[in-house]
C-alpha cells in the first residue's frame, strides 16, 4: 500500500501534469476560423466542444470531436470552401479521453494504441478538464525515476514475503485476533440494527413530528456518545433553523436557534441535495475550510463534525448532525452509514407527518363544505321562494344569523346613485338588547370608508372586529348605542355580483370573538355564491319588467317588428307592421306573411337568407313587397337569430321599415352619379395634346357654365392649356396672378364666389371684359404638395348647387394634375433616356479598349497567369499558362485541380502548407519555387507568386518558369 502512494506521489496523476488552458471551438465554426485559431495559438490541434448546463446558473464545456494542423492541410488540398463548411462535418470523433486521477503510463498506452499525439482529460460528468500531449508525459517520466522506484518495488516484496513467513508460524493467534474483531464488529452491527427498529417502530406509532425527532437525537447521541447531534432546517433564506437537539450538560444547547452561516452562500449547500452527499470533518483546523467557517463553528463549539443532508421529494429540507466540542475524533465508516441510514428514517417521518398533517386539512375542508353546501341548499330554498329582492335577503339573513347563532343581523343597500349605503328594513334579532340596537339605527346611511358598512363596501372585502367597543367612533360609528346594549363582536361581509356589491351584510354577538377564520371562509364562500343567485333574481326580475316594456314599445315603435321561430313561422307582428303590409295580424301568423313579398324578389330573399345563416350575419335587404290592395313599396327588412344555451338557433327577432319615398330619391340620386361617372371616364380617357381642350369642353358641358380656364405658374404669371368661352375653345392667354381670384384660390386651396366676383376684385379687367358674375377655383398640386396651377370656372350668372359642382370640380383637378406630371416624367424621361445612351457608348468603347489592352497583355507577357474565383472555385488560366505545360487551350479545364494535381510529390506537402498559411493570413503574400508536370509526364521548376485581394479572389497569380527538371 505504501509502495502505491510512494508511486503515485512521485510520478503525479494526470490531473497534475495536464494542461488546463485548453484551445477549443464550437461545432458551428468554419475551418478558416480554426485555421485562424491555430495560428494566434501557436498550437497543433483545436478540441471541438459543446456547452451543456450541470446545474442552475453552471455550464461546462464537452469535448466532441477535435482538429488538427494535417487535417487542415488535406482539406486544404481537397479544395474544400474553408470559409463555410463548419468544423462539425470534418472533425475527428469519437475523443479518446482519459480521468484527472489516471496515471500518465495509462495515458502513454492509450497514445500508442489509438496512434494519437494527444488525449483530453474529462471529469465524472464528462466535463473537459484538460489535455495531455506526448512531450508532457516524456517530461513526466523520467526513465532513471522509474529504474529507482522498480528498485523499491523489489524490496518491498521482499519485505513482504518475510512478513508472511512469521504470520505462518502464528497462525492461532492471527486468527483469534480475527474472530474478536469481528465479534466486537457484529455486536455493534447489531446494535445499530436495533437501534434502526427501535426508531422505526417510533415512527410508526406516533404521528407528532416533533416527539418523533426528539427521540431520533436522543437515541443517537446516546449510542454515538458524542456531545451533540441535532436536526436543523432550511428557511427560505438558506439560513437554519434548529427544530430538535441532544447535548451533554457540559455543552450550550442551540435548540430553536437559527443559525445563519453567512460564510456559505446558497451553492455551499448545493452538494447536499445529493442523497448519497456526506459531509464529515475529523478537526476543523486540519480541514480545508475558510477562516471564517472556522471561527462559525468554533462558536458553535464544534471541533468535529458529521452532516448528513434530509431530503423531501428531491429538495434540500434540512440536515442531521452529529458533532465533537472540544476533540477530535476519527469518525468510523459504519457511524457515518448509521447516520445517512438515520436521516432516511427522518424523512419517512416528515413524509408521515406531512400527510397526517394534509388528511386533517382535508378533513376540516370536507366538513367545512358540507355546512356550506347545507346552509346554502336552505338558503336557496328560501330565495325561490322569496317574492323579490328585499325579501330574499330578509330571508338569506336570517338563515345565516341562525346558523352561525349571532345575536343581530342587518342589510345596507348602495344608493340609487351608488354614493351611499342605507339601511333597509331586513333585519334579524334574537334578544331585546339587540332590538333597542336596531331602533338606534333606524334611518341611519354611511358614506364610502364611513365605519364597518362604508369600509366593507368601499374594499368589498369581508372585516372582522373582536370588541367593537375598544372601536373609536370613526372606527364604528355607533359605537355608544353598541356599548349600551352590550352587543361586542361585530362581523361585515359583502355580496358581491357582476356589477360589484350588491348589498352589505352587518353581523354582531353579544360577547367579544376572536378572529375565526373558518368561520368568515364559510360565510365568505357562502356570499360569493348567494351573490351569484340573487343577481339571477335581479336578473329575472328585470327581464319581466324589460319584457313589459318590450310589449309597450313594439306598440308604439315606428316601424314594423316581428317574431318567428327557427323555421320562419311567425309568432308576433305589431301593429305598424301589419300597416305596411296591408295584413291583419291573424294573416301574417305561420307562413302568412309570404303572400305579400313580391315573386319577382323571392329567389333574392332566399339567397340572402341563406348566406346570413351560413356566415352567422345579421340579415339584411331591401326588396319590394306586393299588398293586398295591388299596390307596390319598397321596404328594408333585417333580422338576428336568437339562440338557446346549446347554441342552436331557436327563432329570429327583425323589423321592416318602409323606404319607398328614399328609394325614389336615391334612384333619381344614383343616376346622376352614373352620369357623372360616365362624363369623368369620357374625359380621362383622352391624354396628350389634346387632353385639355377635351377635358375643358366635357366641363362646361357637364356643369353648364361658359367659361373654363385651365393654367399652370410661370414665374408670377399664369398660362393657360386650354380657355373655354361662349361656346368654344379660345386661344391661350397669360395673365398675372397678382389681384386675381385665381391668386387667391392658389393660396388658399380652393376659393368659390357665387356671385358679385367683380366686385370683390374691382381692378381685374379680365373678369371685367368677361362680364362674368361668379368664380369657382381650385389649386392644382403636384405628388410633393406644391402649388403649381389652376382649374377654374366662371359664370354670368350665380352658381348653383355649388357642393356638387366642387366635388367634380377636384374630380377634375387630381386628373390635370396627374396629366401635367405625367408630361413632365415623360419629358425627363426621354432626356435621361439620352443621357443613359451616351454614357453606355462611352463606357462600351472604355471596355473595349480595356479588354484589348489586357489581351495584348497577356500574349506578351512570358509568364503564366492565373486568375482563381475562391467563391465559386473556377480558375482563369491564361494561354502562355498552358502552352509552359505543353497544352492547348482546349485541354485545360477552369478546375483548381488542373494545378495541384501536377505538383511534384515531393514538393506537394509544402506547397499546399504555405497556400494554407497565406490563406489563413499568417503570410503577407504566397512565393514559392516547385515542380510541375508536364503533358508528356516530365517535370520542370516553376516560381509562382501570389496574393490574396479580398475575401472571395487570388489575384496575380503566376507561374514563372525557371528551368527545366
Amino acid at each position: 500500500m505504501e509502495t502505491t502512494i510512494n508511486i503515485r506521489n512521485r510520478f503525479g496523476v494526470i490531473g497534475q501534469i495536464m494542461t488546463t488552458q485548453v484551445v477549443s471551438a464550437l461545432p458551428d465554426t468554419s475551418i478558416l476560423d480554426v485555421t485562424g485559431l491555430m495560428a494566434k495559438q501557436n498550437v497543433s490541434s483545436v478540441v471541438i466542444v459543446e456547452t451543456r448546463e450541470q446545474s442552475i446558473g453552471n455550464s461546462s464545456l464537452f469535448p466532441i470531436g477535435m482538429l488538427t494542423a494535417f487535417d487542415l492541410v488535406q482539406f486544404q488540398a481537397l479544395g474544400l470552401d474553408c470559409e463555410r463548411i463548419q468544423a462539425s462535418a470534418v472533425m475527428s470523433t469519437p475523443v479518446f479521453a482519459i480521468g484527472p486521477d489516471d496515471s500518465p503510463a495509462a495515458a502513454l498506452v492509450l497514445m500508442q494504441e489509438k496512434q494519437i499525439n494527444q488525449v483530453v482529460v474529462i471529469g465524472e460528468q464528462g466535463e473537459l478538464l484538460g489535455i495531455v500531449t506526448q512531450t508532457t508525459l516524456l517530461q513526466a517520466l523520467n526513465p532513471i525515476e522509474m529504474y529507482q522506484l522498480v528498485q523499491r518495488l523489489e524490496q518491498r516484496i521482499s519485505q513482504l514475503e518475510t512478513e508472511n513467513l512469521e504470520l505462518l508460524h502464528n497462525p492461532n493467534l492471527k486468527l483469534e485476533q480475527e474472530v474478536q474483531q469481528r465479534t466486537t464488529e457484529l455486536q455493534a452491527q447489531a446494535e445499530r440494527e436495533h437501534l434502526l427498529c427501535a426508531i422505526s417502530s417510533r415512527i410508526r406509532a406516533s404521528l407528532d413530528l416533533q416527539n418523533t425527532l426528539n427521540a431520533i437525537v436522543t437515541e443517537v447521541q446516546q449510542f454515538l456518545k458524542c456531545d451533540r447531534v441535532y436536526i436543523c432546517q432550511f428557511n427560505s433564506d438558506w439560513s437554519r433553523t434548529v427544530v430538535a437537539e441532544s447535548v451533554t450538560p457540559e455543552s450550550d444547547s442551540i435548540l430553536g436557534r437559527i443559525i445563519d452561516n453567512r460564510c456559505c452562500g446558497p451553492d455551499w449547500f448545493t452538494p447536499y441535495s445529493n442523497r448519497g452527499f456526506i459531509r464529515v470533518i475529523p478537526d476543523i483546523y486540519q480541514a480545508d475550510i475558510s477562516p471564517r467557517h472556522r471561527q462559525f463553528l468554533e462558536q458553535l463549539q464544534v471541533r468535529a463534525k458529521v452532516v448528513v443532508p434530509i431530503l423531501q421529494r428531491g429538495m434540500l429540507w434540512g440536515l442531521l448532525s452529529a458533532t465533537e466540542a472540544n476533540t477530535p475524533r476519527d469518525w468510523q465508516s459504519e457511524e457515518v452509514n448509521l447516520l445517512r441510514q438515520l436521516s432516511t428514517h427522518v424523512e419517512m417521518a416528515i413524509q408521515q407527518a406531512k400527510a397526517y398533517e394534509c388528511s386533517q386539512v382535508e378533513l376540516a375542508e370536507r366538513q367545512r363544505r358540507e355546512r356550506e353546501i347545507c346552509l346554502l341548499q336552505s338558503i336557496t330554498q328560501s330565495i325561490s321562494q322569496a317574492e323579490d329582492f328585499n325579501a330574499a335577503l330578509e330571508v338569506t339573513l336570517h338563515q345565516i344569523c341562525e346558523f352561525t347563532d349571532w345575536s343581530y343581523g342587518e342589510v345596507w343597500l348602495p344608493s340609487p346613485d351608488n354614493t351611499y349605503l342605507q339601511l333597509i328594513s331586513a333585519w334579524y334579532f334574537s334578544d331585546p338588547a339587540s332590538h333597542s340596537f336596531r331602533l338606534d339605527s333606524t334611518a341611519t346611511t354611511c358614506a364610502p370608508n364611513q365605519g364597518l358598512p362604508g369600509r366593507v363596501w368601499a374594499s368589498q372585502q369581508s372585516e372582522w372586529i373582536s370588541n367593537v367597543s375598544e372601536q373609536t367612533v370613526e372606527e364604528f360609528f355607533r359605537v355608544e348605542s353598541a356599548q349600551k346594549n352590550g352587543l361586542k363582536a361585530a362581523f361585515g361581509v359583502p355580496i358581491l355580483a357582476k356589477e360589484g356589491v350588491v348589498a352589505i351584510f352587518i353581523f354582531l354577538a353579544t360577547q367579544a370573538i376572536e378572529h375565526d377564520e373558518s368561520l368568515i371562509q364559510l360565510i365568505t364562500s357562502v356570499t360569493l355564491q348567494l351573490g351569484q343567485i340573487i343577481w339571477r333574481k335581479q336578473i329575472e326580475d328585470a327581464l319581466r319588467q324589460s319584457e313589459h316594456r318590450y310589449a309597450s314599445l313594439a306598440a308604439a315603435a315606428p316601424v314594423g317588428i316581428f317574431r318567428t321561430d327557427a323555421e320562419g313561422n311567425s309568432l308576433y307582428v305589431n301593429e305598424r307592421l301589419c300597416e305596411i303590409t296591408g295584413l291583419t295580424s291573424a294573416e301574417t301568423m305561420g307562413r302568412g306573411w309570404r303572400k305579400v313579398l313580391h315573386p319577382n324578389d323571392w329567389e333574392r330573399f332566399l339567397v340572402e337568407k341563406n348566406r346570413s345563416v351560413q356566415e352567422n350575419n345579421i340579415f339584411r335587404l331591401e326588396t319590394r313587397l306586393l299588398r293586398p290592395d295591388g299596390k307596390v313599396i319598397w321596404v328594408f327588412g333585417q333580422a338576428v337569430a336568437e339562440q338557446g344555451q346549446d347554441g342552436q338557433i331557436t327563432g329570429y327577432i327583425g323589423t321592416v321599415t318602409d323606404i319607398s319615398d328614399v328609394y325614389d330619391e336615391r334612384c333619381l340620386r344614383k343616376q346622376a352619379q352614373i352620369d357623372l361617372q360616365k362624363l369623368a371616364e369620357a374625359a380621362v380617357a383622352v391624354t396628350g395634346q389634346d387632353f385639355f381642350p377635351a377635358l375643358a369642353e366635357y366641363m362646361a358641358t357637364a356643369l353648364g357654365v361658359s367659361y373654363i380656364q385651365i393654367a399652370t405658374r410661370e414665374g408670377n404669371d399664369l398660362n393657360t392649356h386650354a380657355f373655354w368661352a361662349n361656346g368654344q375653345l379660345q386661344p391661350n392667354i397669360s395673365f398675372a396672378i397678382e389681384n386675381t381670384p385665381c391668386g387667391r384660390a392658389m393660396l388658399e386651396g380652393i376659393y368659390c364666389c357665387a356671385e358679385g366676383v367683380q366686385q370683390e376684385f374691382p381692378d381685374n379687367q379680365l373678369l371685367a371684359a368677361l362680364g362674368v358674375e361668379s368664380y369657382l377655383g381650385i389649386a392644382l398640386n403636384n405628388i410633393h404638395g406644391d402649388v403649381f396651377g389652376n382649374l377654374c370656372i366662371l359664370d354670368d350668372q350665380q352658381l348653383a348647387n355649388i357642393p356638387r359642382i366642387t366635388a367634380m370640380l377636384k374630380i377634375f383637378a387630381a386628373r390635370v394634375s396627374a396629366e401635367l406630371e405625367r408630361q413632365e416624367a415623360i419629358a425627363a424621361l426621354h432626356q435621361l433616356n439620352q443621357e443613359l445612351e451616351a454614357r453606355i457608348d462611352q463606357r462600351t468603347a472604355a471596355l473595349r479598349e480595356s479588354e484589348e489592352r489586357w489581351q495584348l497583355a497577356l500574349q506578351g507577357s512570358n509568364d503564366g497567369i492565373w486568375d482563381w474565383n475562391l467563391k465559386t472555385n473556377q480558375v482563369f488560366y491564361s494561354t502562355r499558362w498552358k502552352q509552359m505545360r505543353d497544352f492547348a487551350d482546349h485541354e485545360i479545364s477552369d478546375d483548381p485541380e488542373e494545378w495541384s494535381t501536377r505538383i511534384h510529390a515531393d514538393d506537394y506537402s509544402f506547397v499546399i502548407t504555405a497556400m494554407a498559411d497565406h490563406l489563413a493570413g499568417k503570410t503577407p503574400f504566397f512565393r514559392e519555387e516547385y515542380r510541375v508536370q508536364r503533358k508528356d509526364g516530365s517535370y520542370m521548376w516553376v516560381l509562382q507568386q501570389f496574393e490574396i485581394k479580398h475575401a472571395t479572389k487570388i489575384v496575380n497569380f503566376k507561374n514563372v518558369k525557371k528551368e527545366d527538371y
